[in-house]
């Protein structure tokens, strides 16, 4: 009996797990500080893969309902419980499933009508099933990741990646991304994996970059080294693949911020030799941005804060955020799209999804896979940046090999 009733007492405290995991998903509390963070990190898996957490629920309680345990002590709390969760998770569930007829929404509210039925098409209950059970298949086939070249002297941080189709033909647009960790954590292999992959298997040169974080330094320091990146790109993207004339910048979360500032200020001067090419970028994707000042220097002149450039004129802007965010609050994208869409003849397409936390490009779940589908519409031949850019440039593919870096040292010698 002793043993049979620690069962049930663990069993309560499994179902607990789980409602508790599925509540702070579901609601996500900003306030305080420190709950907002075990929202976000006891909350984020569930928010992006629920059905895992139905599996664990509806496993958990069947041999207890089947027995016929559910009225022992212990049993009926955590049925109660597991049932309560279930219902969460379905809520979840729904919500990334939304997620595609937000961004389609928005497509249109933007006139790209041709990207948002591009989005539509691209939705199967295949590739939906697909999300749904392999949420770490990121990869994409025929894709080749060369990593850790070199753009700058910091033996650690001056790293970047390059993903590149093999089969490819033809130069392709370049997308360069920084990813997020509020400038003090983060690396280049870890956020918007199933983007970058995606991007590079359909024919792009796809740029993934480290760069220098705080307390080492500050923003002037982050701005160097993304400004070093694109210099980089301008050089040596052709040896990859890429036609440095057609350049796209992406970011997540911190990524976002500096990214938005050398779009919007290319001639910021700690930008650097990447200023010139700042000044030419077809598009930016904001994925989670923080878009206020950079810690304590709202004074700043130059502003620190991408709403306050928001008005300048700039390449096309796709900012994609959640409204259950408990790192960035949703409201500072709110004005920066507002801001954004008073300045001329600018285009700022802005999708808003129900549910979504910080970091919700993690794992390929059906919200980030209709993430990827709309931002390959909206920079595709029929979006924003296949009309602004115009013709391929003359990159000479024959000097293009598959073992870029070997071209590289051949061309520097």
């Amino acid at each position: 009996m002793a043993k049979g009733e620690n069962q049930l007492y663990g069993y309560l405290i499994g179902m607990a797990v789980i409602a508790t995991m599925t509540s702070l998903a579901l609601f996500a509390p900003r306030r305080p500080r420190a709950l907002a963070g075990i929202s976000f990190v006891f909350g984020i898996a569930i928010n992006e893969l629920p059905l895992y957490g139905m599996i664990w629920a509806g496993v958990s309680m069947a041999p207890i309902v089947l027995g016929g345990r559910v009225t022992e002590p212990g049993a009926l709390g955590g049925t109660t419980l597991g049932l309560l969760a279930l219902i969460g998770l379905v809520v979840i569930l729904r919500r990334g499933l939304g997620a595609r007829a937000t961004l389609v929404g928005a497509l249109r509210e933007s006139g790209l009508d041709a990207p948002a039925q591009h989005v539509i098409a691209r939705a199967s209950w295949r590739r939906t099933l697909a999300t749904l059970i392999a949420p770490f298949a990121t990869w994409a086939p025929g894709v080749q990741r060369v990593r850790n070249l070199r753009y700058g002297p910091n033996v650690r941080r001056h790293r970047l990646d390059v993903l590149r189709s093999r089969s490819a033909t033809t130069p392709g647009p370049v997308l360069v991304y920084f990813h997020g960790g509020g400038y003090s954590s983060g690396r280049k292999n870890w956020e918007a994996r199933r983007l970058l992959y995606r991007f590079a298997h359909d024919g792009w040169t796809c740029v993934t970059a480290d760069y220098r974080l705080r307390p080492e330094v500050g923003f002037e320091g982050h701005l160097a080294d993304l400004g070093a990146v694109l210099a980089w790109v301008r050089d040596h993207a052709a040896a990859y693949g890429g036609d440095p004339a057609r350049i796209v910048l992406a970011g997540s979360s911190a990524g976002a911020h500096m990214g938005s500032i050398a779009a919007l200020a290319p001639d910021h001067p700690a930008l650097g030799e990447g200023r010139a090419v700042a000044a030419e970028l077809a598009a930016v994707v904001c994925l989670y941005g923080y878009l206020g000042p950079y810690y304590g220097r709202g004074g700043d002149s130059p502003s620190t804060s991408p709403i306050d450039h928001a008005s300048s004129p700039g390449p096309p802007f796709l900012v994609v955020h959640g409204d259950n965010d408990t790192y960035v609050p949703v409201e500072l994208a709110r004005r920066f799209v507002a801001e954004r869409r008073r300045s001329p003849n600018s285009t700022t397409v802005y999708a808003e999804l129900r549910g979504a936390q910080h970091a919700f490009d993690v794992f390929r779940s059906p919200r980030f896979e209709s993430v990827v589908d709309a931002v390959t519409a909206f920079l595709g031949p029929a979006g924003v940046a296949g009309r602004r850019v115009s013709a391929p440039s003359d990159v000479d593919r024959r000097n293009f090999d598959i073992d870029g870096a070997a071209r590289e040292r051949r061309r520097k010698a």
